[in-house]
Parts: structure tokens; sequence; C-alpha cells
């Protein structure tokens, strides 16, 4: 059964009970009041008979005199139970006489009413002592009236409260219908859009919205939920080709150091007479190879913690005197090319993992080497702007192209210019990486032939030496040295 006619027939059900309990009271009431009239009437009528008949125990007289209208009847009972008299209007007819009635002419009760039936004819009958002219009971006198008037009503009643709750209960049943439909038209499209993704797995799928209750909070919240698995599925999607990528990128940059080494050390083991010199120059390459390749699978790991998201444990770090130290291990590497903070702007602290932050500021100084010319000079500067740190690594080297300054941050990726000089392209991906996994950003701003300058930018620690939760979840780590 549809949740529909299960509201619809709930509606129908109780209203058809409170119009049952409605009818039924409005008929209880009328039968009350309509015999409640006729027991007046034969009260008001039985007294004055009563007294009449102290006189003249003749009925007919007593009827003559006006005290009793034509539509009530009249009979005396006798201390025996014998009808002694009655009213023309019985007719040969007579009312039911019990041992209670009997009773009233032997000092029982005085007075009482009830309903009898003559011939399948419907009385109301009051029933009274008759008293002689010394107070003496000698009888008792019944006065009856016909209730078929006040059956033929109830029964016109019963007709019109049956006949108006059917109408009722059919016109409950179809507005219940209908507000049951529309009521739950978003239930029912959110159904719909459910099996339709479900066949065709298209999550761009809505329900209308718009409404201001439950029901439109229902689609509202259905339509946040497929937002939140269509920006899931594209992430996804975009994951795996991002994966797909790194794989392919990997086996390749990986293919050419092993097919050099294997050349390298073919060539040695199959010439045994082969010259010193070539040897040891074949071996020479096999082992700067070999190293190239232990770089290349180091960024490779670095960037698999990336992608799995480990968490960082962060602590206080120096960045002035973090910059010092990798200046001057800068320095012992940049072969004569001129390597200083400038200017020296005093010191700056940030929460976060010292060996990434190092990892970072080396990966941006070692770029700056290939890059930049054997007499070019390389800077760091270390820098406030509102509540965050800037560090900027700036070289005079040869600078980037806008198509090459935009993919500078894509892993694998190297532009033309850069092929012939040592790298893997995937130094400024974790660079990045790194910045992101701290709450920063990492910019870089060049021009061909004018150099290059990165700005990292990372939030400022607390003034007052709070320290961060023990453990920080990153989306995006690099692994740590």
């Amino acid at each position: 059964m549809s949740l529909r006619l299960r509201l619809t027939l709930i509606t129908t059900v109780v209203l058809a009970v409170v119009l049952a309990i409605f009818g039924a009271g409005v008929y209880v009431l009328l039968d009350h009041n309509l015999r409640s009239r006729v027991d007046a009437t034969l009260t008001k009528r039985s007294g004055a008979i009563v007294r009449a008949m102290r006189v003249s125990p003749d009925v007919a007289v007593v009827q003559g005199l006006g005290f009793v209208p034509p539509n009530l009847y009249i009979q005396v009972v006798g201390p025996n139970g014998d009808v002694v008299a009655r009213s023309e209007a019985l007719g040969q007819e007579r009312l039911p006489v019990d041992t209670r009635v009997v009773g009233m002419a032997h000092g029982g009760q005085r007075a009482f009413t009830r309903d009898m039936s003559v011939k399948g004819i419907a009385f109301r009958v009051r029933s009274q002592t008759l008293f002689d002219q010394f107070g003496e009971p000698v009888g008792t006198v019944m006065i009856a009236a016909s209730l078929q008037d006040v059956l033929d009503t109830l029964s016109r009643l019963r007709s019109l409260l049956l006949l108006a709750g059917l109408a009722g209960i059919a016109l409950a049943a179809a507005l219940g219908w209908r507000t049951a439909r529309t009521a739950l038209r978003p239930v029912e499209d959110i159904g719909a859009a459910a099996v339709r993704i479900g066949e065709t797995g298209d999550l761009s799928e809505r329900v209308p919205s718009g409404r201001a209750d439950e029901l439109g909070r229902l689609g509202d919240a259905f339509n946040t939920m497929l937002d939140r698995l269509q920006g899931a599925q594209t992430a996804l999607s975009r994951t795996l080709e991002l994966q797909r990528r790194f794989v392919d990128d990997a086996s390749h940059e990986l293919r050419t150091p092993l097919t050099i080494m294997r050349g390298n050390l073919e060539l040695v083991a199959r010439d045994p007479n082969l010259a010193p010199e070539e040897r040891t120059a074949a071996l020479r390459d096999a082992i700067e190879e070999s190293e190239r390749m232990t770089r290349l699978v180091d960024d490779l790991l670095a960037l698999a913690r990336v992608d799995a998201g480990v968490a960082i444990h962060p602590e206080r770090v120096s960045l002035g005197t973090l910059i010092r130290e990798v200046a001057g291990t800068t320095r012992a590497r940049a072969g004569g090319r001129t390597v200083s903070v400038t200017p020296d702007t005093g010191d700056a602290t940030v929460l976060g993992s010292q060996g990434l932050l190092r990892r970072l500021l080396e990966n941006l100084t070692d770029n700056a080497i290939k890059y930049t010319g054997p007499d070019g000079a390389i800077s760091l500067s270390l820098g406030r702007e509102g509540p965050d740190v800037l560090v900027r690594v700036t070289d005079d080297g040869i600078g980037m192209s806008a198509n090459e300054l935009a993919r500078a941050f894509e892993r694998f990726w190297r532009s033309d210019a850069s092929r012939e000089r040592p790298g893997s392209g995937l130094g400024l991906a974790i660079a990045r990486a790194i910045a992101d996994a701290h709450g920063g950003t990492i910019e870089a701003v060049s021009r061909p032939g004018a150099g290059t300058t990165f700005t990292l930018r990372l939030p400022a620690a607390p003034a007052d030496g709070t320290e961060a939760p023990p453990v920080v979840p990153a989306a995006t780590i690099a692994r740590e040295r």
C-alpha cells in the first residue's frame, strides 16, 4: 500500500469517526429534547386530569372539559387491574397494564413515564395514581401520546446524517488524496531522481526546491547530498586521472635511468678487455643514473605520501633561523652563485613541521640554482603581511613564460629549457603540497630573462605561545627528511 493511499485512508477514517460521533450526539440530543417535550405535555395534562376526575370519574366528561387534547389517550385502571374506563380515541384497544400499574392503587409509586407499543405503534405513557374525594387511591389513570411524529423526525434526521456523512467522507477522501499527492510530490521527485541516478549514474540530477516546509528542507538536503556526491565523483575522477598520469610519468622517468644503467653494466660485463678509462666512465654513468633514480624514487615516495594524506605533528618553527640554515646549505652547492638573506628582518614563527618546511625551501633554492647562471644571484627574504608570514626566494635566472608559469607546479612537467638540466619535475609540486598541508600558499612571478620569485605565505603562530592540537590532519603532505 502506497504512502499516499495510507494517508488518504487515515484522513478518511478519522473524519468518518468524527462525523459518526457528531451525528450520534445530534441524534441523541434531538431524541432527548423531543421526548422531554412529550413528557412535559403528559405531566402537565395528567395533573389536570387527575384533579378533574376527583369530581367526575367519567372519562368522556373529562375529555369534554378540554383537559385532554385529541392526540392524547386516557385509560383508567381499577385496583384489581381491570380497565374501568377509556377515552373514545382508543376505540377497542387498550394500553398494556402490568403489576407496576396495578400497585399504584395500593400505595405504590405515585407516577412514572415509559414507552409502550400497541399493535406496532409507539406510545409515551404516563401512569399516575387516581384519588377519590377523600384522598384515597382508587386506581390509576394512564395518559398516552403517540411517538410517531418523534420517530418520523428522528428517521428523517438519520437519513440526513447518513447522506451528509457519506458526502463528507467522499469529499474528505478526494481532498485527502489530492492533499497527500501534493504534499508527497517532493518525496516522489526524490524517489524518481534516485531511480534515474541509479539507472544512469548522472549525479547532475536535482529535485525542485523552494518549499518552506519539512519536505522542502528534505529536497534541499537531497540536492546538497547530490552536490557533495558530484563533487566527490569529480574529485575521484580527477584523482584517478592524476594517478594514471602519475604511473605513466613515473614509468617513463624510471625507464630512462634504468636503460642507461643496464646499457653501461652490459657493456662492462660483455667486454672483459674494455679499456680501464672506458670501464670507469661506464660505471660512473651507472652510478650517476642510480643516484638520479634514487632521487626520483625519493620524490615519488614523497608524492605518494601527499596523495595518502598523512598527519603532521606541529611545532613552533623559527623561519628566520630556518632560512639562514637553508641559505648556508644552498651556498655549499651553488657554485659561484651568490646566495644571500636580504634583508635580514629578524624572525617570525609558524606552526608546522620543521623538516617539511626545510624541504620546501630547499626545493625552491634547488630550482633557483638550476635556472640561474654560474655568476647569478639568489636571495631569500622574510617578512610579515597582516596575520601571515611571507618568505620569498628570488633568482635572476632565465625566468619563465606565462605558459610555462601556468604549469610550473604540475607533476613531472619540465619546460623545454629545463630538460637538459638534472631533475625529475617534482620539486615544485612537492613544495606546493607542503605549503597546502600547513594551510599556506605558494605563488610564482616570472618573466623570460628576468628571473623568478617564489612567494610562500604561511599563517603566523599565535603570539601568546598557544600550541596547536597534537595532531593536525593534512590532505596533502610530503615525506619528512
